[in-house]
Parts: C-alpha cells; structure tokens; sequence
C-alpha cells in the first residue's frame, strides 16, 4: 500500500490515498450490477464524479458499447488513465476472463479488458484491472470506510444478488475464482434455504405479504413504508426485523470461520439498515462462539451503492 500513502490534501476521500505526483492519474472505477452500471472518476484535476446508468438492454454489445461511452471521453487527458472494472461473480485465475456472472451472463467466457481495448484507442496508455464487485466494494469500504482501522474486515453486499468479501493485514482474501468463497449458498433460516434467496432484493421482497396495499414491488418503497407510522408501516418494519435476524444468523455463521474484527453491509439494501440493525446483531451474537460474542460490530458501509466503482477506480491504481 505504499503507493497511497501520505497523499496531500487533494479533493475528495479517494484523494487522501495518492501520492504526490507531478500529476494525478484520471481514476475511473466502474462497477456491473444486475441492473445498471455505475460509475466512479476522479480526473486528473482532483474533481470527483459518480453517475448511475440503466442497462437499455442486457446483451454483450449493448453493455460494451456503454463502457466504452463511459471511458473514451476521459482518455483525452495528458496522463495514463487507470480504469478497474468490477464485475458479480467468478473470474479466472489472471483476471483476464469473466467465467460465470450470475446477474449478467451475457459476459460470461468474455476477457473484458481485451474487449474494450479493441474498442478504444490502441495508442493509449491504459493501465487496466478486473476484479470482483465485493473485491472492490470491500476494498474502498477497508481503506476509506469504516474499516480503515481494522486488520480483519468482512464485507457483505446486499442487493440484486449476496456476496462477501474480506482483507485481512491488507490484502483481499482470494479462494475459488478470486472470491472468498460463495456465501450466497450457505443455508440459514427455518427453511434452511440458501442465503441468497433471503437477503437479496429479491428475497427482501418475497416476505411481503398481500397485507400491505397497495403492491410494494421494489425495496425502495417497502423502505419508505417503514418509516410510516400506520398498520402496513408496522408490517414492513416486521419483515426487516424478520430479514434482520437471518441476516444475523448468517453473520454469525461467517464471523465463527472468519473472525472478522468488523462487518461491513454494503450494496442497495444497506440503506435501510436503520430498520433491522438491532435484530440482525442481536441474532448474530447469538449464533457467535464465546470468545467472539459481542465483539464483532456491523456497521453501514460509508459510500452506500458506490463502493464497488470506487473501490474498482482505487484498486486500478494500486
């Protein structure tokens, strides 16, 4: 990490971890989710901008052709832009090649970076990385988040599908395909079904019942419905607690193997976090050894839906 050490007083948080140069690198993080791209840039100036993108439709070209629009207008400047990609699933050994997205299959058997290297300017100088969304999403949350002071950081991104990630003495924890392994899978709640099927957006949504009208049909608004002070509030409060306790459950099941010193909750669902933090730490110390109960804290991640592109920009750099 030397590289981002003693960095002087640049714009934004980002900033604080690059050293002085004669001139900042433009950082450009982007972050593939299920259901659109975001994007993180620190140009070369210091200025900061994040922008959330809307798949028109999800077939490879279309999803290629808004990278490239993303990228091509930052490759004007005089310095070599550092570009990292973040993606949802599996990559091979090199980071080369996507080998199983499960939100975004299009991209599967595709080496990403060679793909848009076809699709820009040859005669630039990119310096590029492909990681995982939670690799990248952890990354930021452990240098510039809540983790900054901790050795063992364990993130959880909730939102169109569940992963996990952990750095350890600084250094992103890589098993099967560069994950710390799928958590998505592991069995929790009274039905014992896999993680993922509960505490993704999706899951969060089938615990609605059809006591709440009208129809919720995204977290958004059962978020919303929750801070009212009515019936169908109350109702929507019960499904956080209810999502919070196997959310606990699970935490409590990846603190045992990890011994995480901090969890970080991270992608869209976080945000309403207020509504099940109780429940879900109470659930977790209970499932926790001993020695550990009570010691692991679950906080909020600080760059909400953002972590992943600006963990991706960070890493490109690192």
């Amino acid at each position: 990490m030397d590289l981002f050490k003693n960095s002087p007083p640049l714009t934004g948080d980002l900033a604080l971890l690059i050293m002085n140069t004669q001139k900042q690198p433009t950082l450009i993080g982007l972050d593939l989710g299920g259901t659109q791209l975001k994007s993180f840039i620190r140009s070369f100036e210091g200025t900061e901008d994040t922008a959330e993108i809307s798949w028109p439709n999800k077939n490879k070209s279309t999803i290629l052709n808004q990278l490239v629009q993303v990228i091509e207008p930052h490759l004007d400047s005089d310095s070599t832009p550092c570009i990292g990609i973040a993606v949802p699933g599996f990559l091979s050994a090199d980071r080369l090649k996507v080998i199983r997205l499960s939100n975004l299959p299009q991209l599967n058997g595709v080496e990403l970076i060679e793909e848009l290297k076809s699709s820009l300017d040859a005669s630039r100088e990119v310096h590029w990385i492909l990681d995982t969304d939670t690799n990248a999403g952890l990354w930021a949350e452990s240098q510039l988040g809540p983790g900054e002071s901790y050795d063992r950081v364990f993130y959880v991104s909730l939102g169109t599908g569940l992963g996990g990630a952990m750095v350890i003495d600084g250094q992103i924890v890589r098993n099967a395909n560069h994950t710390v392994g799928q958590i998505a899978h592991i069995p929790i709640g009274k039905n014992r079904l896999g993680a993922e099927s509960l505490l993704s957006a999706k899951g969060l949504l089938s615990r609605v019942s059809e006591g709440i009208p009208p129809p919720i049909s995204t977290p958004l608004e059962l978020f919303h419905l929750a801070n009212e002070d009515s019936e169908q509030g109350q109702h929507a409060q019960k499904i956080f607690d209810d999502f919070g306790r196997d959310l606990g459950e699970l935490l409590g099941i990846l603190g045992n193997l990890f011994s995480p010193e901090i969890f970080i909750l991270g992608g869209g669902l976080s945000r309403a976090f207020e509504h099940f933090q109780s429940t879900c730490q109470n659930e977790c110390n209970s499932f926790l050894r001993s020695d550990l109960e009570e010691k692991i804290e679950i906080v909020r991640s600080r760059y909400d839906g953002f972590s992943g592109a600006r963990g991706a920009a960070l890493l490109s750099s690192h």
